[in-house]
Parts: structure tokens; sequence; C-alpha cells
């Protein structure tokens, strides 16, 4: 409770954001354009807190630069200041992942969602010096996304406490299913969505 009575107001990321699917049309070579609007509609309709987009569930690792400039680009107009929007904006490498995070927030987005750097990726200092310079680098909401099975990379309790440190990072998407996970980053602080709960890697 604040100091007023009141409840203070939740975090801009709460309640269900959900990763959406990308839909491509019947070719299986195209995006659909109509459909995605469709489905985002159908989403902020049925009463989801935040969309995220271009995220695993999204296809991310199959999209073209371009096709995720669009989703982005069409996402965040369908949306139209409804919810937030969360754009996942990895790349292999730093200076990518910034240049992607860029275009995302000249877009509109709300926030960013960011795994560690991934394939042959760098050990926990690397991954800091990421993150930071990324954080350094945008004005905006950093979530970062912690999904080991794919990345080969565990954002662990501890370096999770040093990186929420950092200012603009706040927010981790935890997707190692692992409950007992999720209550030391709600112990630590800061803003933990759970992406998977209660069930193995996949």
């Amino acid at each position: 409770m604040t100091t007023n009575g009141q409840l203070p107001d939740p975090p801009l990321l709460h309640g269900v954001c959900a990763a959406m699917s990308t839909p491509f049309d019947d070719s299986g070579e195209s995006l659909d354009e109509g459909r995605l609007r469709d489905h985002v509609e159908n989403l902020v309709d049925a009463g989801v807190h935040g969309l995220v987009l271009a995220a695993g569930t999204g296809e991310f690792a199959f999209l073209s630069a371009d096709e995720k400039h669009r989703i982005f680009e069409i996402g965040v107009d369908q949306v139209a200041g409804r919810i937030p929007v969360i754009c996942q904006t990895s790349a292999i490498t730093t200076v990518d992942a910034i240049e992607n995070s860029r275009a995302a927030i000249d877009l509109g987005a709300s926030a960013v969602m960011v795994l560690p750097p991934y394939f042959e990726g760098p050990l926990e200092r690397g991954v800091r010096h990421h993150y930071e310079k990324l954080a350094a680098a945008i004005d905006m909401p950093i979530v970062l996304y912690n999904i080991p099975a794919q990345t080969g990379f565990d954002i662990t309790p501890d370096l999770y406490r040093k990186l929420i440190a950092v200012e603009n990072i706040d927010y981790i998407k935890d997707s190692t299913g692992d409950l007992i996970r999720i209550q030391q980053l709600l112990g630590i602080g800061g803003n933990v969505l759970a992406g998977e709960i209660g069930r193995a890697h996949v």
C-alpha cells in the first residue's frame, strides 16, 4: 500500500503478455498481413495485458530482418496504444541487437526483449557487457529473455541481481519452466514474467 492508502500502479508489463504466433499465407512463403492484424485484434479483444512480437512462438529464428521489421510495424500500428507492445530484438552481436532495438523503438515499441548472445555465445562477463552496452544505447525498458534450453546460457539469479541494477533493465522473462527459479527471481526484485511454469524444457 502507498501512504495515501491506494495500491501502487502496476508496472508497464504485467499480467498476460501474449507471445504471438506469426501468420503466413497459404504458401508458407509470405507474411499474411491481414491475418496478422486480425490476430492482434483478437488478442486485444480477449483482454491480454500486452503483446510480444517475433518471440519464440512467433518463429523468431526463421524470420528475415525485413519480416521482423514489418511484424513490429503492423503490430504497433494495429494495437494503436491500447496495450504495451514488446518487440524481441535479439541478435548474435551486440551491435545488431542495438540496431534492432532502436528500429523497434522508432516504430513505437513499448519495450524490447533480448536474449543473451547465442550460438557460441560468451560467458557471464560477455553477457553482462552485451546487456550493459544495450542499456546504455537505448532509453527503453529491456526485458531479459532467459531460455537456456535454446541459447545454451542461463541467466542465473545471481546474474539477474547484477543486471537489474543497470538502468533500463527492468524485467526478466524466465522460460526455464522452474517454479523455484521464479520464486528466487521474485525474491531478488525487479519484474518477473514467467514464460513457462511447471513443465520441463521443450
